[in-house]
């Protein structure tokens, strides 16, 4: 990593993102035996320290898909007035740190590349004008009471979103206006579910080990499986979770906006950078309304749960309407969302 570039990463992440002063505190989690990620954490540790920023890192054990919430971090986060997260996020008891105690968070993880990741896609990008792009198009979907979209691989997919807010997901977890559970990069606006029944039509696959895969959707659940041999590969992936009654599909989908993101980081996939990319669409579904979502400053889902199950296609060059606004066009972005 360029140690210059990555304490402007800092400045933006801690006192921008997380809007921490002189004289707060931070907390830093990361799993042991990740030398790359701990090395972070400690270049985040010493920027704090250099504002007066009382920072302390907190090494967590590997953990296992579906682990148990780990106790003492949960109990060390809610006594502190921001957490840099980068151990994986649930390994702290979200419905805790949330509901409890509305810790800003910026979620960060762990996965390889990361510093060069966040370089490309924080540096050097205006991370200003992403949070002005973020908030133009998540009020198009607080004012939208319907959302179409169409690709050319054959989705054709409505949904009813009048009752449903929404999110700019820029990075800014002491944004009043938004939610203070934040994942870095930046941005992706769009929506988190509340409503059953108000989801219909037809989604493709456009990439991945499912990629052609076509899903059903009637009244916000998986109905069918289409696209040959791809279709029941994720048919038999899925199984029976799509007849539980709490999956809904989708749960949450957004549009990416960061012209620097990746599909593939240089050094190896970067977690949800991918979900940043400009002009996709990340669309997925599982346990309903897994992240809690903010509204001028209340939370809008108060029955929210952490999900057990969350996942679903990506959209390339998607057209997207919010009512009768044209947002994105073949996967541009129109130009009065996307300009400086």
């Amino acid at each position: 990593m360029v140690l210059t570039e990555y304490v402007k990463v800092n400045e933006l992440l801690i006192e921008d993102m997380l809007g921490l002063k002189k004289g707060d505190t931070m907390l830093i989690p990361v799993s042991a035996g990740i030398p790359e990620a701990y090395d972070i954490a400690l270049l985040a540790q010493q920027y704090a320290t250099s504002i007066g920023v009382k920072a302390d890192i907190f090494v967590i054990a590997p953990r296992s898909r579906g682990s148990p919430p780990n106790r003492e971090l949960t109990s060390a986060a809610r006594e502190v007035d921001g957490l840099y997260q980068m151990a994986p996020f649930h390994a702290l008891d979200l419905k805790v740190t949330f509901d409890k105690c509305k810790i800003p968070m910026a979620y960060v993880s762990e996965s390889p590349g990361i510093d060069e990741s966040l370089i490309r896609t924080m540096v050097h990008v205006d991370a200003e004008w992403q949070r002005r792009v973020g908030r133009r198009i998540a009020n198009e979907f607080t004012e939208a009471d319907e959302a179409r979209i169409t690709t050319r691989t054959g989705t054709d997919y409505t949904e009813d979103i009048s009752k449903i807010p929404g999110e700019a997901l820029s990075g800014y977890a002491a944004d009043p206006e938004g939610t203070p559970w934040e994942y870095v990069p930046g941005s992706c606006p769009g929506i988190v579910e509340r409503e059953w029944g108000v989801a219909n039509g037809k989604v493709v696959y456009d990439d991945g080990a499912y990629k052609g895969a076509e899903i059903v959707i009637e009244d916000s659940r998986i109905a069918s499986f289409g696209g040959g041999f791809q279709g029941e590969l994720l048919q038999r992936h899925l199984g029976d979770r799509i007849n539980d009654p709490d999956f809904m599909c989708p749960t949450e989908w957004g549009i990416g906006t960061n012209p620097r993101a990746r599909m593939v980081a240089p050094n190896g996939r970067s977690l949800l950078e991918w979900e940043r990319v400009l002009g996709l669409i990340h669309f997925h579904f599982g346990d309903s309304q897994p992240y809690p979502v903010m509204k001028d400053g209340k939370l809008t889902n108060p029955e929210w749960k952490p999900a057990k199950f969350h996942e679903g296609p990506n959209l390339w060059y998607p057209t997207v309407y919010l009512d009768d606004k044209l947002i994105v066009k073949d996967g541009v972005i129109q130009e009065e969302y996307y300009k400086k």
